[in-house]
Order: structure tokens, then C-alpha cells, then sequence
């Protein structure tokens, strides 16, 4: 969704939360853009998070799976 809708959408969630007054458009405007700018910091700190990550965790090899590998022939 682009940004100003976005913003918009919040403006009118906040509009309906503080029982639908009118006069304050501006107010609700500001405070919707500060609602938007921090939910983007957010998700670009989870992102950076996720992508920062070196670790991966070593694969998992199952019991069933060890059982069923075919034995090594031993040379004479």
C-alpha cells in the first residue's frame, strides 16, 4: 500500500478511536504519520535482524535416518 494511504487508513483509525470529533484532521494526520514512521522502523529493525544473522543452525539428522543408511563395505 502506498505510503499516504497508509497514513490515511491510521488517520481515520485515530479519528474513530477519539469518538469521530471534527476540527482535528491535522492532529490526527500528524499522529498517524508518527504511527507509520515508527511501524516502518520496526519492520527495517527486523529486517536488518534477520539479514545480520551469520548463524545458521547446523541440519538435523533424524535417528530413522541413520538406520537406514546403507553400511560402508569393509576392504579385505
Amino acid at each position: 500500500m502506498h505510503h499516504e494511504n497508509e497514513v490515511r487508513l491510521i488517520a481515520y483509525q485515530i479519528w474513530e478511536q477519539d469518538g469521530h470529533p471534527g476540527g482535528h484532521d491535522l492532529e490526527h494526520w500528524f499522529k498517524a504519520e508518527a504511527v507509520w514512521q515508527k511501524r516502518q522502523g520496526q519492520i527495517e529493525h527486523m529486517a536488518e535482524d534477520l539479514f545480520s544473522r551469520t548463524e545458521l543452525p547446523a541440519p538435523m539428522v533424524s535417528r530413522e535416518r541413520k538406520q537406514t543408511e546403507i553400511p560402508r563395505r569393509r576392504s579385505k
